[in-house]
């Protein structure tokens, strides 16, 4: 047996465990898998929740908001990738260590190379400076972009301060601000929404899309978008009718995923599924975030 646990607030409208149980029953390690929801409230009550598990053999943990940043205290090794992009979303328990990894990047990454496997894009434009826009932007250089300019919507938060120090010496990531927005869109290959515009609750776009204009065309262009609930986005639907690749977040939740699974079940670095079982996994996951709503 298995055990996997997702720790954040809220972890309530998680789709983790659905996706875990599938792949626990669909690939080649299959095996009795349970994954679990943890609602930590706090800092102190992280420290506890890893101590239990720990003690309980769990084999990993799924870490969500707020937390990203504050496991690393609990770690003996942190990858290379959970440096560079400063937070942790995967941690691996072994028996004297604590292993913390991040393959959220992994999620924007590999979807656009299995859509389309030869795409270098020249130019990336990243919208946010929070954490799904430091996965975002390790993504880009990983897909070979030679420049990444980055679209804080709160240029003077604290999130882009951090951003900001950490790339001072990275020529290839720039920052630009939303006035500037028609020029970087336009000359983009690639365009990542890594805000949660979208979401429940939240603003429907990053921006206001009359400034694109109704008739501008995105041919050619790739658009990826890191909210999957919902699935189809106002910034999706957008950029989908005007002739954009688009790719939606359920693909980052579901790739993320699989790479998680993996390091937590000893499979490597991901696990490897056919074009028919991801659409089947992609699809059994939208019913189930479809039916939230």
């Amino acid at each position: 047996m298995i055990y996997t646990a997702l720790i954040g607030n809220p972890t309530e409208h998680s789709v983790s465990p659905i996706l875990f149980e599938w792949l626990s029953k669909n690939t080649k390690n299959a095996s009795e898998y349970r994954h679990i929801k943890i609602n930590v409230l706090s800092e102190s009550e992280l420290e506890r929740s890893f101590e239990a598990l720990k003690t309980l053999h769990f084999s990993g943990i799924n870490v969500t908001l707020p937390y990203k940043l504050a496991v690393s205290q609990f770690l003996t090794y942190t990858d290379t990738s959970a440096k560079e992009i400063g937070a942790i979303n995967t941690v691996v328990l072994k028996e004297n260590e604590v292993l913390g990894y991040n393959t959220d990047w992994y999620g924007i990454y590999a979807p656009v190379k299995q859509r389309l496997p030869n795409f270098l894009p020249k130019k990336a434009v990243v919208l946010g400076s929070g954490g799904a826009s430091r996965a975002a932007i390790y993504a880009c250089l990983k897909l070979e972009a030679e420049v990444v300019v980055v679209i804080p919507r709160t240029p003077d938060s604290l999130a882009t301060m951090s951003l900001k120090a950490q790339y001072e010496n990275t020529a290839k990531v720039q920052f630009a601000s939303y006035d500037d927005i028609i020029e970087h869109i336009s000359s983009a290959q690639l365009i990542i929404n890594a805000t949660p515009a979208g979401m429940k609750h939240q603003a429907a776009t990053p921006f206001d899309l009359k400034v694109l204009g109704n008739e501008t065309r995105f041919e050619g262009q790739v658009f990826f978008d890191c909210v999957f609930n919902p699935v189809h986005t106002p910034l999706l639907d957008y950029f989908t009718e005007r002739g954009a690749t688009t790719i939606d977040g359920l693909w980052m939740m579901l790739y993320q995923g699989l790479q998680a699974f993996a390091l937590w079940t000893d499979q490597g670095s991901e696990v490897s599924l056919t074009q028919d079982a991801l659409s089947e996994l992609h699809e059994l996951l939208e019913k189930e975030v479809s039916h939230e709503h």
